[in-house]
C-alpha cells in the first residue's frame, strides 16, 4: 500500500504513479520559518518509496525544500537499499563500571554516555541496554528519556549537536554466580537519522567477579612464633597481639614466578586494622604476590623495628644456610626472605614494580576462583636473625634489620622485659 495514513500541513495531489505535497512553512513568534518541521507524512510499513525533490520559487526561495527524511520507530539503514540522508547524525555510546572487581551480591554502578558529535541534531535516539546473566538490575536512572525493563531500551528521545546525556545503571552480582567474568555492552539500537560513523555505536565493560584474599598480620612478643599456644592473632592480649596500620602492597606475578619485580606489576595497597587485618579483593585468576611492609604501622616507631617470625603457606624465607625456600604451610620463618637482608620498601608512596625485589616478607597467592584466608604474617621486636651490623636504613635511627645492635635499640625502646 501506498496510502498516506496520516499527514500534517500538507497537500496532496496525484500524478500518475507519484503524490506530490505541497506544504505552507509555518513561522514562530518571531516570524522565522519552521523549516525543520514543514510537514510530515506517515505511511504503512509495507509501502515502497521512490522519494524525487523539487524546487520551490515561492516568496524568493529557491533552495531544495526536501532536506531529510525520517523513519519513525525504525533504524533508516534497515531499509534495503539503506536510506541515506544529507542530514548526518554522529552518535556515540560510551559505557564505564565503578567496580570491575565485584563480590557477589555486591551492587555495582554502570554509567552509559550517549553523545550526538553531530553535524545534525539527532531524533528518536533508542540505546539497548541488556544486563548480562549473572547480573540483576536494581535500578536505571536516565537523564533524559525513560528505560523500559521489558525491551532493555532507554528512549533517548532528541539530541542536539554537541549534546551528551547518561544513564545510570545499578545491578547486582547474583550469588553463586559460575562466570569468571561477565561482559555488560550497550549498543545504539536506532535513530531517525543517517550515522555516518557507526564504530563508536557499541561500548562494552568487562568485569571480574573478585574473590578475597584475607590475612593478620601480628606481633610475636616473646619471638617464638606460636609454639606458646596461642593462637588467636587479631587481639590485644597473649603473647600474639594483632599489629594495625601495617601497610600491606598486591603484586601480580607477570608469569616467571618470581619476586623479582621484572615483569611483576604493583596492583594496590591496604592498611591493617585494629584487629591486625587486611583484605584484598581479586578479580582474575592469576598468581600474586602479597607483601607486608614492615616500615609502617607498630613494626617500627622509627627507631625500633620488628623482624618476620611467621609466615602462611607460599611465603619466601631464608632457609638459614644463604638459600630461599617456599613455605609449604604455615610455620615459623625467622629473617624473612633472606635472612641477612633488611626490608626496603618506600614509605608514604606506592612500591615501583622493580621494588618487588627489596621486599623481605613476601608470600605467593595463586588465585583459581577461590577466597584465600589465613596469610598471617608474625613479627617479633625480641629476636636476633642476623649477625651484620650497620645501618641499613638511613632515613631512621634503625640498624640491621633482626641484628643484635637492632635487639638493643629495640630493648631501650620498648617497655617491658626483652628475651632473645
Amino acid at each position: 500500500s501506498n496510502s498516506v495514513q496520516g499527514g500534517n500541513n500538507l497537500t496532496e495531489t496525484t500524478s500518475g504513479a507519484f503524490q506530490f505535497f505541497t506544504s505552507t512553512p509555518a513561522t514562530d513568534g518571531n516570524g522565522s520559518l519552521d523549516f525543520d518541521h514543514m510537514a510530515y507524512i506517515k505511511y504503512n510499513y509495507t509501502s515502497v518509496f521512490e522519494f524525487r525533490t523539487g524546487s520551490n520559487f515561492t516568496n524568493g526561495y529557491s533552495n531544495d525544500r526536501l532536506v531529510d527524511i525520517d523513519f519513525v520507530q525504525c533504524r533508516n539503514q534497515d531499509f534495503n537499499p539503506e536510506v541515506v540522508t544529507t542530514r548526518d547524525a554522529d552518535i556515540s555510546v560510551v559505557k564505564t563500571v565503578d567496580n570491575a572487581n565485584p563480590l557477589e551480591n555486591e551492587s555495582i554502578n554502570f554509567t552509559i554516555t550517549v553523545t550526538n558529535n553531530g553535524p545534525e541534531r539527532a531524533t528518536e535516539v533508542d540505546v539497548n541496554e541488556t544486563l548480562p546473566s549473572g547480573l540483576a538490575l536494581v535500578q536505571a536512572t536516565p537523564s533524559q528519556g525513560t528505560y523500559n525493563q521489558i525491551n532493555k531500551t532507554w528512549s533517548v528521545g532528541t539530541l542536539n549537536n554537541g549534546s551528551s546525556v547518561t544513564m545510570t545503571v545499578e545491578a547486582t552480582v547474583n550469588s553463586g554466580v559460575t562466570a569468571d567474568s561477565l561482559v555488560n555492552t550497550a549498543y545504539l539500537l536506532g535513530l531517525n537519522q543517517f550515522d555516518p560513523n557507526q564504530a563508536n555505536d557499541t561500548s562494552k565493560v568487562a568485569i571480574y567477579i573478585s574473590n578475597t584474599v584475607e590475612g593478620i598480620v601480628f606481633r610475636d612478643k616473646t619471638g617464638n612464633a606460636l609454639t606458646d599456644g596461642d593462637t588467636n592473632l587479631s587481639d590485644a592480649s597473649g603473647d600474639q597481639t594483632a599489629v594495625k596500620d601495617v601497610v600491606v602492597h598486591l603484586f601480580k606475578d607477570g608469569g616467571d614466578g618470581l619476586a623479582d619485580g621484572s615483569d611483576d606489576v604493583f596492583l594496590r595497597s591496604d592498611t591493617t586494622t585494629i584487629s591486625g587485618a587486611f583484605t584484598f579483593q581479586i578479580g582474575e585468576d592469576a598468581d600474586y604476590w602479597v607483601v607486608v611492609n614492615s616500615k609502617t604501622g607498630n613494626l617500627t616507631n622509627g627507631a625500633s623495628w620488628a623482624e618476620q617470625v611467621y609466615a602462611p603457606s607460599g611465603a619466601l624465607c631464608s632457609d638459614g644456610t644463604g638459600g630461599i625456600g617456599t613455605k609449604g604451610s604455615a610455620g615459623n620463618c625467622f629473617g624473612g626472605r633472606r635472612g641477612n637482608q633488611s626490608d626496603n620498601l618506600p614509605v608514604g608512596t606506592d612500591p615501583a614494580n622493580t621494588d618487588l625485589a627489596n621486599a623481605e616478607h613476601v608470600a605467593k597467592v595463586t588465585m583459581a576462583s577461590n577466597n584465600v584466608s589465613g596469610l598471617n604474617f608474625g613479627f617479633s621486636f625480641n629476636v636476633v636473625t642476623d649477625t651484620r651490623d650497620g645501618d641499613d636504613d638511613v632515613s631512621s635511627n634503625r640498624s640491621v634489620q633482626g641484628s643484635l645492635r637492632q635487639f638493643i635499640t629495640n630493648a631501650n625502646e620498648i617497655s617491658g622485659a626483652n628475651t632473645m
